[in-house]
This record gives structure tokens, C-alpha cells and sequence, in this order.
């Protein structure tokens, strides 16, 4: 960890453990959305219309 950048503080022990509890929940989403766009393999992507009209946005 490194001083904050505006006050030149060190973050305390709470504020790396929040930071590092941040850290892992970003790397879970970021394997969750790995693991969901490698799923649908060779289904059909749905066209960007379809779905406006399927949501009620067109």
C-alpha cells in the first residue's frame, strides 16, 4: 500500500483490509463474467432490436 495521494497519510489496518475485500469481490465478478460469456458457447446472439422490442424500448 502506498500514502494517500490528497493528505500524504498511510490507509490504517480497516481501510487495507476494505480495500483488499474490494479487490476480491472485483476479481469474483470478473471470473463470474468470464465464466457467463464463455456458457452460451454457439447459441445464437439475439440482434440488438429484438431485444429493445423484447424489453419494450422500441
Amino acid at each position: 500500500m502506498t500514502p494517500c495521494l490528497e493528505t500524504g497519510a498511510w490507509p490504517t489496518q480497516p481501510e487495507q483490509l476494505a480495500a483488499l475485500n474490494q479487490r476480491v469481490e472485483d476479481l469474483e465478478d470478473l471470473r463470474e463474467l468470464n465464466q457467463a460469456i464463455k456458457r452460451p458457447g454457439n447459441m445464437p446472439l439475439v440482434p440488438w432490436a429484438k431485444a429493445k422490442k423484447d424489453l419494450g424500448l422500441a
